[in-house]
Protein backbone atom coordinates (compact mmCIF):
# COMPACT_ATOMS: atom_id res chain seq x y z
CA UNK A 1 0.00 0.00 0.00
CA UNK A 2 3.01 2.17 1.09
CA UNK A 3 4.88 1.58 -1.87
CA UNK A 4 1.56 2.69 -4.41
CA UNK A 5 1.01 5.88 -2.62
CA UNK A 6 4.74 6.39 -3.07
CA UNK A 7 4.34 5.59 -6.87
CA UNK A 8 1.72 8.07 -7.00
CA UNK A 9 3.19 10.30 -5.11
CA UNK A 10 6.18 10.76 -7.67
CA UNK A 11 3.97 10.61 -10.59
CA UNK A 12 2.78 14.32 -9.35
CA UNK A 13 5.69 15.45 -8.10
CA UNK A 14 7.76 14.88 -11.62
CA UNK A 15 4.48 15.63 -13.56
CA UNK A 16 4.73 11.33 -15.18
CA UNK A 17 1.59 9.23 -15.11
CA UNK A 18 1.41 5.92 -14.41
CA UNK A 19 3.25 4.40 -17.81
CA UNK A 20 5.84 1.56 -18.52
CA UNK A 21 7.74 4.50 -20.41
CA UNK A 22 7.69 7.76 -21.83
CA UNK A 23 7.81 8.97 -25.55
CA UNK A 24 6.71 12.12 -25.56
CA UNK A 25 8.06 15.01 -23.80
CA UNK A 26 6.38 18.75 -23.90
CA UNK A 27 8.42 21.19 -21.74
CA UNK A 28 9.14 25.09 -22.05
CA UNK A 29 9.56 28.05 -19.24
CA UNK A 30 7.07 30.45 -18.67
CA UNK A 31 7.12 32.54 -15.23
CA UNK A 32 4.43 33.91 -15.19
CA UNK A 33 2.71 30.80 -14.80
CA UNK A 34 5.27 29.78 -12.02
CA UNK A 35 3.33 27.40 -9.60
CA UNK A 36 0.31 26.98 -11.77
CA UNK A 37 -1.00 23.31 -12.43
CA UNK A 38 -1.21 22.72 -16.27
CA UNK A 39 -3.93 20.25 -17.71
CA UNK A 40 -3.63 18.94 -21.73
CA UNK A 41 -6.55 17.34 -22.52
CA UNK A 42 -8.14 15.47 -25.61
CA UNK A 43 -11.86 14.84 -26.99
CA UNK A 44 -12.30 10.81 -25.94
CA UNK A 45 -14.00 10.50 -29.08
CA UNK A 46 -14.66 12.59 -31.92
CA UNK A 47 -18.73 12.12 -31.04
CA UNK A 48 -19.04 13.03 -27.77
CA UNK A 49 -16.07 15.31 -27.67
CA UNK A 50 -15.84 14.17 -24.26
CA UNK A 51 -12.59 15.82 -22.44
CA UNK A 52 -10.12 13.20 -21.30
CA UNK A 53 -6.68 14.34 -19.26
CA UNK A 54 -3.58 13.24 -21.24
CA UNK A 55 -1.65 14.95 -18.91
CA UNK A 56 -0.82 16.95 -16.16
CA UNK A 57 2.23 19.02 -14.12
CA UNK A 58 3.05 21.99 -12.08
CA UNK A 59 4.81 24.48 -13.47
CA UNK A 60 8.18 24.80 -11.28
CA UNK A 61 8.99 28.60 -8.93
CA UNK A 62 10.83 29.16 -11.88
CA UNK A 63 8.55 28.71 -14.90
CA UNK A 64 10.13 25.31 -15.54
CA UNK A 65 7.51 23.01 -16.90
CA UNK A 66 7.86 19.16 -18.12
CA UNK A 67 6.10 16.50 -19.09
CA UNK A 68 6.24 13.33 -20.74
CA UNK A 69 3.87 10.05 -21.18
CA UNK A 70 2.78 7.22 -23.39
CA UNK A 71 0.91 8.03 -26.86
CA UNK A 72 0.62 5.47 -29.17
CA UNK A 73 -0.88 7.39 -32.25
CA UNK A 74 -1.12 11.04 -33.02
CA UNK A 75 -3.73 12.92 -31.03
CA UNK A 76 -4.98 17.09 -30.96
CA UNK A 77 -4.61 18.16 -27.27
CA UNK A 78 -5.76 21.65 -25.81
CA UNK A 79 -5.05 23.17 -22.96
CA UNK A 80 -7.08 26.22 -21.21
CA UNK A 81 -4.86 29.04 -19.61
CA UNK A 82 -7.23 30.99 -18.19
CA UNK A 83 -8.40 33.63 -20.97
CA UNK A 84 -6.97 31.07 -23.47
CA UNK A 85 -7.03 27.91 -24.58
CA UNK A 86 -4.26 26.31 -26.46
CA UNK A 87 -4.36 23.59 -29.86
CA UNK A 88 -1.94 21.53 -30.98
CA UNK A 89 -1.00 17.94 -32.48
CA UNK A 90 1.04 15.87 -30.59
CA UNK A 91 2.57 12.86 -32.20
CA UNK A 92 4.41 9.74 -30.42
CA UNK A 93 8.24 9.72 -30.19
CA UNK A 94 8.52 13.55 -29.94
CA UNK A 95 9.55 16.20 -27.81
CA UNK A 96 8.04 19.45 -28.04
CA UNK A 97 9.66 23.19 -26.60
CA UNK A 98 6.61 25.25 -26.28
CA UNK A 99 5.93 29.05 -25.99
CA UNK A 100 2.52 30.01 -24.48
CA UNK A 101 1.02 33.42 -24.01
CA UNK A 102 1.82 35.61 -21.11
CA UNK A 103 -0.30 34.76 -18.26
CA UNK A 104 -4.06 36.45 -18.84
CA UNK A 105 -6.38 35.25 -15.56
CA UNK A 106 -10.08 35.57 -16.70
CA UNK A 107 -11.67 38.87 -14.81
CA UNK A 108 -14.03 38.84 -12.06
CA UNK A 109 -16.65 39.55 -15.10
CA UNK A 110 -15.06 37.05 -17.31
CA UNK A 111 -15.83 34.13 -14.98
CA UNK A 112 -19.68 35.33 -13.70
CA UNK A 113 -20.52 35.93 -17.93
CA UNK A 114 -22.23 32.98 -18.53
CA UNK A 115 -21.30 33.59 -22.31
CA UNK A 116 -17.89 33.81 -22.13
CA UNK A 117 -15.49 32.31 -24.89
CA UNK A 118 -12.02 31.82 -24.19
CA UNK A 119 -9.39 33.46 -27.07
CA UNK A 120 -8.17 30.51 -29.44
CA UNK A 121 -4.39 30.18 -30.32
CA UNK A 122 -2.09 27.36 -31.67
CA UNK A 123 0.36 26.75 -29.56
CA UNK A 124 4.11 27.46 -30.93
CA UNK A 125 6.49 24.72 -30.69
CA UNK A 126 9.91 26.65 -31.38
CA UNK A 127 11.87 23.87 -32.00
CA UNK A 128 10.02 22.31 -34.53
CA UNK A 129 11.33 21.66 -38.26
CA UNK A 130 9.74 22.32 -41.44
CA UNK A 131 8.07 18.94 -41.56
CA UNK A 132 6.91 19.23 -38.13
CA UNK A 133 3.20 18.42 -38.10
CA UNK A 134 1.77 21.71 -36.10
CA UNK A 135 3.82 23.65 -38.62
CA UNK A 136 3.15 21.65 -41.98
CA UNK A 137 -0.88 21.55 -40.77
CA UNK A 138 -0.56 25.26 -40.07
CA UNK A 139 0.95 26.73 -43.15
CA UNK A 140 -1.71 24.19 -45.10
CA UNK A 141 -4.72 25.63 -42.98
CA UNK A 142 -3.46 29.12 -43.68
CA UNK A 143 -3.95 28.90 -47.40
CA UNK A 144 -6.97 26.21 -47.08
CA UNK A 145 -9.04 28.70 -44.86
CA UNK A 146 -7.99 31.87 -46.63
CA UNK A 147 -9.52 30.18 -49.82
CA UNK A 148 -12.57 28.63 -48.31
CA UNK A 149 -13.72 31.99 -46.53
CA UNK A 150 -13.33 33.96 -49.92
CA UNK A 151 -14.45 31.85 -52.04
CA UNK A 152 -17.58 29.39 -50.08
CA UNK A 153 -20.33 31.03 -52.05
CA UNK A 154 -18.38 30.72 -55.17
CA UNK A 155 -17.87 27.55 -54.82
CA UNK A 156 -22.12 26.53 -53.78
CA UNK A 157 -22.79 28.35 -56.85
CA UNK A 158 -20.68 27.29 -59.76
CA UNK A 159 -20.31 23.91 -58.88
CA UNK A 160 -18.29 22.02 -61.51
CA UNK A 161 -17.04 25.49 -63.18
CA UNK A 162 -15.77 27.07 -59.60
CA UNK A 163 -12.19 25.48 -61.16
CA UNK A 164 -11.88 23.90 -57.57
CA UNK A 165 -9.78 20.96 -58.20
CA UNK A 166 -7.24 23.18 -60.26
CA UNK A 167 -7.10 25.24 -57.02
CA UNK A 168 -6.42 21.87 -55.07
CA UNK A 169 -3.88 20.85 -57.12
CA UNK A 170 -2.13 24.27 -56.81
CA UNK A 171 -2.44 23.69 -52.60
CA UNK A 172 -1.18 20.38 -52.58
CA UNK A 173 2.32 21.56 -54.72
CA UNK A 174 3.86 22.41 -51.67
CA UNK A 175 3.45 19.16 -49.66
CA UNK A 176 4.34 16.30 -52.81
CA UNK A 177 6.42 13.91 -51.00
CA UNK A 178 5.34 14.43 -47.40
CA UNK A 179 5.57 10.99 -45.41
CA UNK A 180 3.79 12.31 -42.69
CA UNK A 181 0.82 9.98 -42.64
CA UNK A 182 -1.85 12.22 -40.24
CA UNK A 183 -0.37 14.79 -42.49
CA UNK A 184 -1.69 12.99 -45.36
CA UNK A 185 -4.90 12.22 -44.60
CA UNK A 186 -5.75 15.29 -43.35
CA UNK A 187 -5.19 17.19 -46.32
CA UNK A 188 -6.84 13.95 -48.48
CA UNK A 189 -10.15 14.51 -46.45
CA UNK A 190 -9.84 18.66 -46.33
CA UNK A 191 -10.21 18.62 -50.20
CA UNK A 192 -12.87 15.97 -50.09
CA UNK A 193 -14.83 18.54 -48.03
CA UNK A 194 -14.02 21.54 -51.00
CA UNK A 195 -15.18 18.91 -53.37
CA UNK A 196 -18.50 17.76 -51.51
CA UNK A 197 -19.24 22.13 -51.39
CA UNK A 198 -18.82 22.31 -54.60
CA UNK A 199 -19.96 19.44 -56.76
CA UNK A 200 -20.37 16.09 -54.75
CA UNK A 201 -23.37 16.77 -52.72
CA UNK A 202 -24.91 13.46 -52.65
CA UNK A 203 -23.57 12.27 -49.21
CA UNK A 204 -23.64 9.09 -49.95
CA UNK A 205 -21.64 9.29 -53.05
CA UNK A 206 -19.10 10.70 -50.94
CA UNK A 207 -19.42 8.58 -48.08
CA UNK A 208 -18.35 5.70 -50.70
CA UNK A 209 -15.55 7.31 -52.48
CA UNK A 210 -13.53 8.64 -49.30
CA UNK A 211 -14.90 6.07 -46.59
CA UNK A 212 -16.03 3.41 -47.34
CA UNK A 213 -13.75 -0.01 -47.46
CA UNK A 214 -11.11 2.57 -45.24
CA UNK A 215 -9.93 2.08 -41.89
CA UNK A 216 -12.11 4.50 -39.39
CA UNK A 217 -9.55 7.23 -38.22
CA UNK A 218 -10.85 8.18 -35.47
CA UNK A 219 -7.83 10.87 -34.36
CA UNK A 220 -7.99 12.29 -37.59
CA UNK A 221 -9.59 15.73 -37.34
CA UNK A 222 -10.36 15.95 -40.81
CA UNK A 223 -11.45 12.69 -41.53
CA UNK A 224 -14.24 12.99 -38.25
CA UNK A 225 -15.12 16.89 -38.84
CA UNK A 226 -16.28 15.63 -42.59
CA UNK A 227 -18.25 12.72 -41.56
CA UNK A 228 -19.76 14.16 -38.50
CA UNK A 229 -21.26 16.62 -41.01
CA UNK A 230 -22.14 14.23 -43.41
CA UNK A 231 -24.14 12.31 -40.72
CA UNK A 232 -25.53 15.42 -38.65
CA UNK A 233 -29.15 14.86 -37.46
CA UNK A 234 -28.77 11.62 -40.02
CA UNK A 235 -31.47 9.19 -38.16
CA UNK A 236 -34.50 12.04 -38.49
CA UNK A 237 -33.32 13.35 -41.64
CA UNK A 238 -33.45 10.14 -43.35
CA UNK A 239 -36.16 9.01 -41.43
CA UNK A 240 -38.09 11.73 -43.34
CA UNK A 241 -37.88 10.57 -46.35
CA UNK A 242 -40.00 7.62 -44.81
CA UNK A 243 -43.83 7.06 -43.55
CA UNK A 244 -42.72 7.55 -40.42
CA UNK A 245 -46.22 8.93 -39.44
CA UNK A 246 -47.04 4.62 -39.27
CA UNK A 247 -43.67 3.95 -37.43
CA UNK A 248 -42.55 3.92 -33.96
CA UNK A 249 -38.87 5.17 -33.84
CA UNK A 250 -37.20 1.85 -33.72
CA UNK A 251 -38.78 0.93 -36.74
CA UNK A 252 -37.82 4.27 -38.44
CA UNK A 253 -34.16 3.35 -36.83
CA UNK A 254 -33.86 -0.56 -38.25
CA UNK A 255 -35.51 0.85 -41.75
CA UNK A 256 -32.62 3.13 -42.48
CA UNK A 257 -29.88 0.92 -41.33
CA UNK A 258 -31.05 -2.09 -43.29
CA UNK A 259 -31.83 -4.91 -40.35
CA UNK A 260 -31.10 -7.43 -42.76
CA UNK A 261 -27.21 -6.34 -43.13
CA UNK A 262 -25.62 -6.69 -39.77
CA UNK A 263 -23.44 -3.94 -38.59
CA UNK A 264 -21.07 -6.53 -36.75
CA UNK A 265 -17.67 -5.86 -38.07
CA UNK A 266 -18.15 -2.46 -39.77
CA UNK A 267 -16.57 -0.29 -37.79
CA UNK A 268 -18.03 3.10 -40.11
CA UNK A 269 -21.47 1.81 -40.21
CA UNK A 270 -20.99 1.20 -36.39
CA UNK A 271 -19.71 5.00 -36.23
CA UNK A 272 -22.79 5.94 -37.94
CA UNK A 273 -25.24 4.68 -36.01
CA UNK A 274 -23.58 6.78 -32.93
CA UNK A 275 -23.37 9.58 -34.69
CA UNK A 276 -26.83 9.30 -35.00
CA UNK A 277 -27.86 8.22 -31.63
CA UNK A 278 -26.06 11.39 -30.65
CA UNK A 279 -27.54 14.07 -32.59
CA UNK A 280 -31.04 12.39 -31.73
CA UNK A 281 -30.02 13.27 -27.97
CA UNK A 282 -30.70 16.78 -29.28
CA UNK A 283 -33.22 16.79 -31.75
CA UNK A 284 -35.56 16.01 -28.99
CA UNK A 285 -37.50 14.39 -31.58
CA UNK A 286 -37.36 10.47 -30.22
CA UNK A 287 -37.90 9.62 -26.96
CA UNK A 288 -34.72 9.12 -24.90
CA UNK A 289 -35.65 6.00 -22.83
CA UNK A 290 -35.49 4.18 -26.85
CA UNK A 291 -32.23 5.38 -27.41
CA UNK A 292 -30.57 5.00 -24.03
CA UNK A 293 -31.92 1.42 -24.64
CA UNK A 294 -30.13 1.62 -28.16
CA UNK A 295 -26.87 2.81 -26.80
CA UNK A 296 -26.75 0.46 -24.17
CA UNK A 297 -27.50 -1.83 -26.82
CA UNK A 298 -24.06 -0.74 -28.69
CA UNK A 299 -21.87 -0.43 -25.33
CA UNK A 300 -22.78 -4.12 -24.94
CA UNK A 301 -22.64 -5.77 -28.30
CA UNK A 302 -20.63 -3.58 -30.60
CA UNK A 303 -18.26 -5.25 -32.39
CA UNK A 304 -15.13 -2.68 -32.19
CA UNK A 305 -13.71 -1.36 -28.84
CA UNK A 306 -14.05 1.70 -29.78
CA UNK A 307 -17.40 1.94 -30.92
CA UNK A 308 -18.46 0.73 -27.28
CA UNK A 309 -16.43 3.18 -25.73
CA UNK A 310 -18.29 5.67 -27.48
CA UNK A 311 -21.53 4.43 -26.86
CA UNK A 312 -20.78 4.69 -23.35
CA UNK A 313 -19.05 8.11 -23.81
CA UNK A 314 -22.10 9.49 -25.55
CA UNK A 315 -24.60 8.30 -22.52
CA UNK A 316 -22.00 9.76 -19.73
CA UNK A 317 -22.80 12.94 -21.87
CA UNK A 318 -26.35 12.92 -22.00
CA UNK A 319 -27.49 11.49 -18.96
CA UNK A 320 -24.26 14.12 -17.12
CA UNK A 321 -27.75 16.28 -16.00
CA UNK A 322 -30.08 14.07 -16.62
CA UNK A 323 -32.18 13.08 -13.28
CA UNK A 324 -32.12 9.63 -11.74
CA UNK A 325 -28.64 9.01 -13.68
CA UNK A 326 -25.13 9.65 -11.98
CA UNK A 327 -24.22 13.04 -11.52
CA UNK A 328 -20.53 14.51 -12.68
CA UNK A 329 -18.12 13.14 -10.72
CA UNK A 330 -16.30 15.39 -8.19
CA UNK A 331 -12.64 15.44 -7.63
CA UNK A 332 -12.16 18.67 -5.68
CA UNK A 333 -9.63 19.40 -3.28
CA UNK A 334 -9.95 21.78 -0.12
CA UNK A 335 -7.64 24.54 1.35
CA UNK A 336 -6.18 21.98 3.50
CA UNK A 337 -5.56 19.39 0.22
CA UNK A 338 -8.15 16.89 1.25
CA UNK A 339 -10.29 15.06 -1.29
CA UNK A 340 -13.51 16.40 -2.46
CA UNK A 341 -15.89 13.84 -3.65
CA UNK A 342 -19.21 12.54 -3.63
CA UNK A 343 -17.94 8.89 -1.63
CA UNK A 344 -17.08 11.05 1.14
CA UNK A 345 -20.74 11.79 1.90
CA UNK A 346 -21.85 8.24 2.14
CA UNK A 347 -25.39 7.91 3.54
CA UNK A 348 -26.02 11.61 2.86
CA UNK A 349 -27.59 14.04 -0.01
CA UNK A 350 -25.59 16.55 -1.17
CA UNK A 351 -26.76 20.12 -1.89
CA UNK A 352 -23.97 21.03 -4.70
CA UNK A 353 -23.80 24.95 -5.57
CA UNK A 354 -21.52 27.20 -7.46
CA UNK A 355 -20.91 30.45 -5.89
CA UNK A 356 -19.07 33.65 -6.26
CA UNK A 357 -18.42 35.89 -3.33
CA UNK A 358 -18.59 39.04 -5.35
CA UNK A 359 -22.08 38.42 -6.54
CA UNK A 360 -24.99 40.11 -4.09
CA UNK A 361 -27.72 36.77 -4.74
CA UNK A 362 -25.02 34.50 -3.62
CA UNK A 363 -23.81 36.28 -0.55
CA UNK A 364 -27.71 36.17 0.52
CA UNK A 365 -27.94 32.64 -0.36
CA UNK A 366 -24.79 31.92 1.96
CA UNK A 367 -25.98 33.33 4.68
CA UNK A 368 -29.64 30.77 4.00
CA UNK A 369 -27.16 27.69 3.57
CA UNK A 370 -25.81 28.39 7.12
CA UNK A 371 -29.27 27.80 8.39
CA UNK A 372 -29.98 24.66 6.19
CA UNK A 373 -27.11 23.20 7.37
CA UNK A 374 -27.94 23.60 10.90
CA UNK A 375 -31.15 22.20 10.54
CA UNK A 376 -30.21 19.03 8.18
CA UNK A 377 -26.55 18.28 8.91
CA UNK A 378 -27.38 14.88 9.90
CA UNK A 379 -28.44 13.49 6.40
CA UNK A 380 -28.07 16.33 4.11
CA UNK A 381 -24.11 17.68 2.98
CA UNK A 382 -23.84 21.14 1.35
CA UNK A 383 -21.03 21.72 -0.87
CA UNK A 384 -20.24 24.97 -2.08
CA UNK A 385 -17.61 25.37 -5.48
CA UNK A 386 -16.22 28.90 -5.19
CA UNK A 387 -15.59 30.17 -8.27
CA UNK A 388 -14.02 33.44 -7.47
CA UNK A 389 -10.45 34.65 -9.08
CA UNK A 390 -9.15 34.71 -5.19
CA UNK A 391 -10.21 31.93 -3.19
CA UNK A 392 -8.65 33.55 -0.34
CA UNK A 393 -11.92 36.28 -0.89
CA UNK A 394 -14.69 33.16 -0.57
CA UNK A 395 -12.44 31.89 2.45
CA UNK A 396 -12.09 35.36 4.63
CA UNK A 397 -16.05 35.24 3.90
CA UNK A 398 -16.62 31.83 4.58
CA UNK A 399 -14.29 32.32 8.10
CA UNK A 400 -16.09 35.75 9.28
CA UNK A 401 -19.49 34.54 8.98
CA UNK A 402 -18.64 30.99 10.18
CA UNK A 403 -19.72 28.79 7.63
CA UNK A 404 -18.69 25.32 8.46
CA UNK A 405 -19.74 22.66 5.59
CA UNK A 406 -17.65 22.45 2.69
CA UNK A 407 -16.45 25.10 0.59
CA UNK A 408 -13.90 24.25 -2.49
CA UNK A 409 -12.45 26.21 -5.24
CA UNK A 410 -13.57 25.72 -9.02
CA UNK A 411 -9.80 25.83 -10.14
CA UNK A 412 -9.18 22.32 -8.31
CA UNK A 413 -10.88 20.84 -11.21
CA UNK A 414 -11.10 23.06 -13.92
CA UNK A 415 -13.68 21.28 -16.19
CA UNK A 416 -16.40 21.36 -12.95
CA UNK A 417 -18.13 23.83 -14.81
CA UNK A 418 -18.56 22.85 -18.28
CA UNK A 419 -19.73 19.71 -16.95
CA UNK A 420 -22.41 20.83 -14.90
CA UNK A 421 -22.92 23.39 -17.67
CA UNK A 422 -23.25 26.30 -15.02
CA UNK A 423 -24.18 29.46 -16.76
CA UNK A 424 -25.31 31.97 -13.83
CA UNK A 425 -24.38 31.95 -10.48
CA UNK A 426 -25.65 30.75 -7.74
CA UNK A 427 -26.81 27.45 -9.38
CA UNK A 428 -28.30 23.98 -7.36
CA UNK A 429 -28.22 20.39 -7.46
CA UNK A 430 -29.17 17.91 -5.60
CA UNK A 431 -27.54 14.61 -5.66
CA UNK A 432 -28.72 11.67 -3.94
CA UNK A 433 -26.67 8.88 -1.46
CA UNK A 434 -25.94 6.65 -4.52
CA UNK A 435 -24.06 9.53 -6.55
CA UNK A 436 -27.54 10.39 -8.57
CA UNK A 437 -28.92 13.39 -9.74
CA UNK A 438 -32.11 14.09 -7.97
CA UNK A 439 -32.84 17.71 -9.48
CA UNK A 440 -30.98 19.72 -12.00
CA UNK A 441 -31.29 23.09 -11.50
CA UNK A 442 -32.51 22.68 -7.74
CA UNK A 443 -34.79 25.19 -5.72
CA UNK A 444 -32.58 27.47 -4.19
CA UNK A 445 -32.56 28.16 -0.16
CA UNK A 446 -35.02 30.93 -0.86
CA UNK A 447 -37.46 28.93 -3.52
CA UNK A 448 -38.23 26.70 -0.27
CA UNK A 449 -35.46 24.21 -1.51
CA UNK A 450 -36.20 23.19 2.58
CA UNK A 451 -39.80 21.96 1.62
CA UNK A 452 -38.82 20.03 -1.52
CA UNK A 453 -35.81 18.36 0.87
CA UNK A 454 -38.04 17.14 3.40
CA UNK A 455 -40.95 15.61 0.79
CA UNK A 456 -38.09 13.92 -1.32
CA UNK A 457 -35.81 12.71 2.10
CA UNK A 458 -38.86 11.29 3.30
CA UNK A 459 -40.16 9.23 0.30
CA UNK A 460 -36.18 8.48 -0.25
CA UNK A 461 -36.08 6.79 3.57
CA UNK A 462 -39.28 5.10 3.28
CA UNK A 463 -38.01 3.03 -0.13
CA UNK A 464 -34.93 2.34 1.98
CA UNK A 465 -37.20 0.47 3.91
CA UNK A 466 -38.67 -1.11 1.60
CA UNK A 467 -35.99 -2.21 0.10
CA UNK A 468 -34.47 -3.92 3.28
CA UNK A 469 -38.02 -5.58 3.94
CA UNK A 470 -37.86 -7.29 0.74
CA UNK A 471 -34.32 -8.04 1.53
CA UNK A 472 -35.30 -9.81 4.87
CA UNK A 473 -38.29 -11.72 3.69
CA UNK A 474 -36.22 -13.26 1.22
Amino acid sequence: MKSKALIVLLSLLFCIPLASESKVVIKGVDPSYANDRFTFYISDDPISNNPKVLAQCTVASDGKFSVSFDLAETVYSYIVLGIYKGFMYIEPNKEYNIQLPPKTEKTEADILNPFFEPTIFYVNVSNADPNELNTMIQKFDNVYEDYLANNFLALVRKAYRSGVDTVIELMEKPFVGSSNKYFNDYRYYQYAYLRHVAYQRDRQTVVQKYYEAKPVLYNNTAYTNLLNQLHKNYLSIEAATLNTDSLLFNQAYRTIFDPKASPTGDPLKEYIMLKALHDAFYEKIYPPDQLLVLLDSLSRFAAFPQSKRIALNIKSKVTALMENYSAPALALTTNDKKEVRFENFKGKFVYLNFSNSKNYTCRQDLELLKILYTKFDEVLEIVTVATDKNFDDMLKLANDRSYTWTIVHSNTQPDIIEKYQVRVFPTYFLINPEGNLVIANAPSPKEKFDEYFIEIWEAYRKNQVRIKSMGNNK
